[in-house]
C-alpha cells in the first residue's frame, strides 16, 4: 500500500536516456585530460628552461605488472563521496531544454529532453605525480598553484566535463601536497608527489521534457457608456 502511494505521487518526468558515465569517473577523466595539456618548466640555469608534459595520466592506480612510464600521474578516490540535496528537491535546468535531443535521435532543439539536477557531489581525489628525477618533481610542485588557481576570481578551477556526462562544469580545488619519497624508490630513480584534490560537481539525469503551452492573460474591459455593452 505504501509503495503504491509513493508511485502515484511520483510525478518527475521519466528518464529519456540512462547515464553511461557516473560523475566521479567523468571527473577523473576530465582532470586527466586537463593535466595532459599542462607544460611543466624545469629550471636548468639557462636562458630558456626545459619543458615537459605528462606522458600518461591514469584514472586508476598504476599496475605493478606493467612497466611504469615517467613523467606520469594517476588519479584515484581518496575517501567517501558526499551527496547533498539541491534546493531541497531536484530541479530541471531550463537552459538545457533540447540541448541533448541527439541522444534520442532527434535534431538539437526539438525540446524533447531536459537535464535535471538531482543533487550535488563533493569528493576528494588522490592525485599522484610519478617522476624520474627531483628536478621534474620540483617543476610539478612549482606549477600546482597555477594549475589549480588560474584566476583571481575564485578558488580552484572550473573544467568542462566529457560529452558522456553532458559537458557539465566541475570544480577542482587543491587541498594539500606531500612528498612521498622513500630510500628504495629514490634508488630506482622514482620521485613521487602526492596531492589531494577536491571535486564539486552536479548530479544530473536526462529526462523527457514537457513543454507547457504559453497562456497569455487577457483582461476584458466593459464601458458602461458604450451602447453596445448594454
Amino acid at each position: 500500500m505504501i509503495g503504491a502511494l509513493l508511485k502515484e505521487e511520483y510525478t518527475r518526468p521519466p528518464i529519456a536516456r540512462r547515464n553511461r558515465l557516473g560523475p566521479r569517473k567523468a571527473a577523473a577523466l576530465t582532470l586527466a585530460a586537463y593535466l595532459k595539456t599542462v607544460d611543466f618548466y624545469v629550471y636548468g640555469g639557462k636562458s630558456e628552461d626545459e619543458t615537459f608534459r605528462l606522458v600518461d595520466v591514469k584514472t586508476q592506480w598504476p599496475n605493478a605488472k606493467e612497466p611504469h612510464v615517467y613523467p606520469s600521474a594517476s588519479i584515484i578516490e581518496a575517501g567517501p563521496s558526499n551527496y547533498s540535496e539541491h534546493s531541497f528537491q531536484p530541479i530541471p535546468l531550463e537552459e538545457t531544454i533540447g540541448e541533448f535531443d541527439c541522444y534520442l535521435g532527434k535534431p538539437k532543439g526539438s525540446n524533447a529532453t531536459v537535464l535535471w539536477k538531482e543533487s550535488e557531489l563533493e569528493t576528494d581525489f588522490q592525485l599522484d605525480f610519478w617522476l624520474s628525477n627531483q628536478a621534474d618533481q620540483a617543476a610539478v610542485e612549482a606549477a600546482l598553484g597555477e594549475i589549480f588557481n588560474p584566476s583571481e576570481e575564485m578558488a580552484g578551477i572550473l573544467l568542462q566535463g566529457p560529452e558522456q556526462y553532458y559537458n557539465r562544469e566541475m570544480r577542482f580545488t587543491l587541498l594539500e601536497t606531500e612528498y612521498m619519497d622513500t630510500g628504495d624508490a629514490a634508488y630506482d630513480n622514482e620521485w613521487r608527489l602526492r596531492c589531494i584534490v577536491r571535486l564539486e560537481s552536479d548530479i544530473v539525469s536526462l529526462r523527457e521534457a514537457t513543454i507547457l503551452p504559453l497562456i497569455m492573460p487577457c483582461t476584458e474591459v466593459i464601458d458602461p457608456q458604450d451602447p453596445e455593452e448594454t
